[in-house]
C-alpha cells in the first residue's frame, strides 16, 4: 500500500493490519424455532455433536466454532458415513451441504452431500461423499432438518416453519489409497407390496470406503432369504440395482440378478 500526496509517494507505517473479514453466508431461518423439530446429533468421521437438542435461538440457527469434536478432517475422493439424529416423537428430514469451493454459497455441483430419502424418527444414517476435485483446507458445512418434510438441494437458505440449522467448519485434506470401512443393510421402505408387481425395493446395502486413490470395484454380493416367511412363494427374481451415491432406490443400473436364494450375485 502506498500513498501519493503533493507529488510525493509515502508508505504507511502499517501496510497489513491484523484481522480479517470472513466470507459471509446466508442465515437460514426457521420461523417458529426448533423446539418442535430439531437436530439432536451430528456424527461425521471424528465430528460428534450429540444430545444437542434445540439451540434455543429464535431463528433455530447456530454456528459451531471448529474446536475439538466439532470439526473433522475429510479426504478428497472419500465416502463417509453420516449419522443424523432428530426427535423421537416428530418426523423430520435432513439435508447437508459443504461449500467445496469456498465461494460463500452451497449451490454449486456436488455441494449437496446428503439428503434423507424419507422423513423419519430418531437417527438416520447415510453416506456423504467428498469429490476428488474439492479444494483443500477449511470449508463451511451446513446441516438442516425440516419438520415433516424432506430437504432439497435448493433449501440451504430457505425459510422453514419448524426446524433447525447448524453450521460447522470441516477440513478437506489430500486423499489416500482406498480402503473398506464398513457396510450395512437398511430397510427404508416397509410399506405393503402388491402381488405381481415388479422391481419393488426390499433392502438397501450401504458400503462405506475411505480414500480416493487406487479405487477398487465391488465384484459380488452374497445374499440369503433368512427371516422371510415365504420367500420362494412371494419372490420370483431377485435383482440388485446400483444407484451410485444416491441413497434413494432406483432401477437405472442393474448390478445382477438371481432366481434362487441363497445366491452370490
Amino acid at each position: 500500500t502506498s500513498i501519493t500526496a503533493g507529488g510525493s509517494s509515502y508508505t504507511p507505517t502499517v501496510t497489513a493490519p491484523t484481522g480479517n473479514r470472513q466470507l459471509g453466508y446466508c442465515t437460514p431461518n426457521n420461523l417458529y424455532g426448533c423446539f418442535f423439530a430439531y437436530i439432536d446429533g451430528v456424527e461425521l468421521n471424528t465430528l460428534s455433536n450429540t444430545f444437542s437438542y434445540c439451540n434455543g435461538n429464535s431463528n433455530g440457527y447456530i454456528y459451531y466454532e471448529p474446536n475439538g469434536n466439532l470439526t473433522t478432517d475429510l479426504e478428497r475422493g472419500s465416502n463417509y458415513q453420516i449419522s443424523l439424529t432428530g426427535p423421537s416423537f416428530e418426523y423430520v428430514g435432513f439435508g447437508v451441504w459443504i461449500d467445496l469451493n469456498n465461494d460463500g454459497d452451497f449451490s454449486d455441483a456436488n455441494e449437496f452431500v446428503y439428503s434423507s430419502p424419507t422423513i423419519g424418527l430418531g437417527t438416520q444414517v447415510g453416506t456423504a461423499s467428498i469429490p476428488i476435485t474439492a479444494s483443500l483446507g477449511e470449508h463451511r458445512m451446513r446441516v438442516r432438518c425440516k419438520d415433516y418434510g424432506t430437504v432439497s438441494s435448493s433449501e440451504s437458505c430457505s425459510d422453514f416453519y419448524y426446524g433447525e440449522a447448524e453450521d460447522y467448519t470441516i477440513n478437506i485434506i489430500e486423499s489416500t489409497p482406498m480402503v473398506f470401512v464398513s457396510s450395512t443393510v437398511t430397510q427404508n421402505n416397509t410399506s405393503d407390496v402388491i402381488s405381481g408387481s415388479a422391481d419393488q425395493e426390499l433392502i438397501g446395502i450401504q458400503i462405506v470406503t475411505q480414500g480416493g486413490l487406487n479405487a477398487f470395484n465391488l465384484t459380488s454380493l452374497a445374499l440369503n432369504a433368512n427371516g422371510s416367511t415365504n420367500f420362494s412363494g412371494d419372490v420370483t427374481n431377485v435383482k440388485v440395482y446400483y444407484p451410485g451415491k444416491n441413497a434413494s432406490f432406483a432401477t437405472t443400473h442393474l448390478f445382477g440378478s438371481s432366481t434362487t436364494m441363497p445366491a452370490t450375485i
